[in-house]
């Protein structure tokens, strides 16, 4: 598996342009700090440190660019219709299909989904699957049972919920993660600060 550091270095590599809203790059030989997809010359891989946001960067000593100006804005292509999708597949009674989202956006099925993970981070469905957890989490403490939480949640079975919850089971949930170890970090996106959170058995939150 790739880490968070050399996928960072291959987008640098890359120009990658859409991950500008994760993270920006500095340079130690220069003590300047760009965003990926700058068109500027490309630095050494031992040279380069990355940072969340530009703030950290500064904080560390980095001028920003003046060529890619990574401390301004940064205009992400249809950023209204992602976050659209986004509050859709978190509020729908019944999951939208890819095409129906990406019909809503006027785009392509491919073509949304490339903005829609540029932007997120996560596929449209596995972000519909992270939403469906998040209600699982928020009606545990008001449902009778776990299992009618699970089925007001939009799961079909049990056994869905529990294959999809793999760092807390729906259970511990219940019972506020009792007696478990979370560890969670931040990151910048192109809709703003996302967190993940996870236990030694995997992922168990991600959230905006």
């Amino acid at each position: 598996m790739r880490s968070i550091q050399q996928s960072r270095w291959e987008a640098v590599q890359a120009r990658d342009a859409s991950r500008g809203g994760e993270f920006v790059y500095a340079v130690r030989t220069t003590g300047i700090y760009c965003r990926p997809g700058c068109a500027s010359r490309l630095p050494r891989r031992e040279h380069t440190l990355f940072f969340a946001t530009a703030k950290d960067a500064e904080v560390a000593g980095y001028r920003p660019c003046k060529r890619c100006m990574p401390h301004k804005t940064v205009d992400y292509p249809h950023r209204d219709a992602i976050v659209r999708a986004c509050e859709v597949l978190h509020t729908a009674e019944q999951e939208p299909t890819l095409a129906e989202l990406a019909a809503d956006a006027g785009l392509s099925s491919g073509h949304f989904q490339r903005v829609f993970k540029a932007q997120v981070g996560l596929s449209p469905k596995q972000y519909a699957m992270a939403a469906r957890k998040e209600r699982l989490r928020q009606t545990l403490s008001e449902a009778s049972s776990v299992t009618a939480a699970i089925y007001e949640a939009g799961f079909c079975a049990s056994s869905r919920a529990y294959a999809a919850e793999q760092g807390l089971t729906p259970g511990s949930y219940r019972r506020g993660a009792e007696g478990e170890t979370i560890r969670y970090a931040a990151a910048s996106s192109s809709l703003g600060s996302m967190l993940v959170a996870a236990t030694e058995r995997g992922v168990c939150a991600v959230e905006f």
